[in-house]
């Protein structure tokens, strides 16, 4: 199925590098604030992180409300969905 394929998907990209943005992140920006958290666009639970994601420093409130906006579209049954990641 194509849930199936996606799953597929993200795990085989998950078991390659889960370390790798991380580091990249660390590289690249530092190391975080007190009250800091990585933000990862388009998120990791999605097809397109496969593609490569953006990881930006923000503080854990707007973290934590870019969660909740994404929580918001999944659905309550166990059926495939889809939710729209815009900037």
């Amino acid at each position: 199925t194509t849930r199936d394929s996606q799953d597929e998907s993200l795990t085989g990209f998950v078991q390659q590098s889960p370390l790798e943005p991380l580091l990249q992140f660390q590289q690249e920006q530092g190391l975080l604030q007190a009250g800091q958290l990585i933000l990862a666009y388009p998120p990791f639970c999605t097809k397109e992180a496969v593609n490569g994601v953006s990881l930006k420093a923000v503080q854990c409130t707007e973290l934590y409300g870019v969660h909740a906006a994404l929580a918001a579209q999944f659905g309550q049954d166990s059926e495939p969905f889809q939710i729209s990641v815009t900037d």
